[in-house]
């Protein structure tokens, strides 16, 4: 008896889950009763069939949410239906800031500047010039290409994948301007790798106050993005008295070359991914190790600085050892790791404040569901983000004396929701909701994409016909966000 109560108790818990999740991407003719008997059926089976009808008919196309059809599409130029999502006020420090609980997507306004767009990827991806079959901005697609096609100015930076984001914004800086990335002598000689990195031709050569440029950045790519706007108006002083002669410009500060930054699903207070995937332990980092060598080529890690690129005629074995024996480039103060957590997120936070010349603009995404006492992966989820997902759900914790509380649970397969409207953990940037009037210097919280995880956006989308709430699909949201670029006022 008191079994079948347990039983019935979870069935029910999952029946809500999966209804929510049902009911972020779709609109479904289907009631609730219908969940609970299926639900308490799979409950009680225990097995992986029951589970496995159940994500088949996640994916029926049957099932097409009706924002795929082009009647219920809305038009480019006008504001799309609000979407209500379920509030976070109660238990998310991040929503009360900000003070928004629904999603809101308001009208741009018209073009007030030709300024090109650069896409900034995350973590593991690439840019333009990928060596892999599938690209960071459309999977199997190119969103940039068809947006170039349609007229607009669009280039996607290609950045080290695993790359600190101090030697990412040398990078993301020399890409754009043009010539050798320089990670200033000072930097170089502290973590002990070169000074010089890869060259780059430049997409927009004439970069200057004048001919800014906006960034539109997805995870890490975010706070990348965030430090270059930092170094370009702030400088790096100890650079400049390491070299004073033959420095990179952007080390000498005073300018303010970007007017917009746009960041989805950004780890501005870090990932506790970082943290429950055990990521620093050596059984990780083996393993991280052997994956790369295995890989490339075709991938390349991009670590030339640390003179690990993978030799002609090296086998992977010998590679992977060489990766292994000095993992600085991982672990150390200049490695993406200790960015990714939330006390290296909070360093950064410290210093790369808000700029008072730049609009900031924040897209939170959340994919997973109260269930019991923590949250578990939607139904769409892609499989390899969902075992993150699960793990972060139930976290809790610290990190260099920050309090992870279950706020932190929420999250969309990799990053935390909560971490996503702005940097929060040791900063003094101001949040607020976007009511459809861009402000510079605080951050523009555009909402949550509810039933969204970390890659949906990116053209990884399960099922394939998904588009973000509010939208007609994943290539029209990107098209609101250049509008809404081009109509920022320099």
């Amino acid at each position: 008896m008191e079994r079948d109560g347990r039983d019935i108790g979870l069935a029910r818990s999952l029946a809500r889950g999966l209804r929510e999740s049902f009911r972020a991407r779709y609109t479904l003719g289907m009631d609730s009763q219908w969940f609970s008997r299926f639900a308490s059926w799979a409950s009680k089976g225990r097995g992986f069939v029951p589970i496995l009808i159940f994500a088949m008919l996640a994916g029926f196309p049957a099932l097409a949410p009706p924002s795929a059809s082009a009647e219920n599409a809305p038009s480019p130029g006008a504001a799309a239906p609000s979407v209500a999502a379920p509030s976070m006020a109660a238990e998310n420090p991040a929503a009360q800031k900000a003070g928004n609980d629904k999603l809101d997507i308001f009208p741009t306004g018209p073009a007030r500047n030709e300024f090109p767009v650069i896409l900034v990827h995350g973590i593991v991806a690439y840019g333009q010039d990928s060596p892999l079959p599938v690209s960071a901005w459309g999977g199997m697609g190119d969103f940039r290409a068809r947006l170039a096609e349609e007229g607009w100015r669009i280039h996607s930076a290609s950045m080290g994948p695993l790359s600190s984001n101090w030697d990412r914004a040398c990078e993301l800086f020399a890409y754009i301007r043009g010539g050798k990335t320089d990670y200033g002598a000072a930097h170089a000689a502290r973590h002990g790798h070169a000074r010089f990195g890869r060259e780059y031709p430049g997409v927009h050569p004439g970069w200057s106050e004048e001919n800014k440029v906006h960034l539109l950045c997805h995870s890490m790519g975010g706070q990348t993005a965030r430090l270059l706007v930092r170094l370009l108006e702030a400088g790096a002083p100890e650079e400049i008295a390491a070299t004073p002669e033959g420095h990179s410009p952007l080390f000498e500060g005073g300018r303010a070359w970007v007017l917009g930054l746009v960041t989805l699903c950004s780890p501005h207070d870090g990932s506790t991914l970082s943290l429950v995937a055990d990521y620093g332990s050596d059984l990780s980092r083996r393993a991280l190790c052997a994956v790369i060598a295995a890989a490339s080529p075709p991938y390349d890690p991009r670590l030339d600085q640390w003179g690990l690129s993978r030799l002609e005629g090296e086998g992977a074995g010998a590679y992977a050892s060489r990766l292994e024996a000095d993992v600085s480039w991982y672990l150390g103060e200049d490695g993406c790791y200790g960015d990714l957590r939330p006390s290296g997120a909070a360093k950064l936070n410290g210093w790369a404040r808000a700029s008072p010349a730049v609009y900031y603009f924040s897209w939170a995404a959340s994919d997973n569901y109260a269930f019991e006492d923590r949250r578990v992966p939607g139904i769409n989820m892609q499989p390899l983000l969902a075992v993150g997902s699960l793990a972060m759900g139930s976290f809790s914790g610290s990190d260099g004396g920050w309090d992870l509380g279950t706020a932190w649970r929420e999250n969309d397969g990799t990053v935390n929701t909560l971490s996503m409207d702005g940097p929060k953990l040791n900063s003094t940037d101001t949040i607020r909701a976007f009511t459809g009037r861009p402000a510079k210097g605080v951050w523009n919280f555009m909402g949550r994409l509810e039933g969204t995880d970390h890659v949906d956006l990116l053209g990884f989308s399960t099922p394939p016909w998904y588009a973000p709430p509010g939208f007609a699909s994943v290539v029209d949201w990107y098209r609101y966000n250049l509008r809404l670029l081009a109509s920022l006022e320099d």
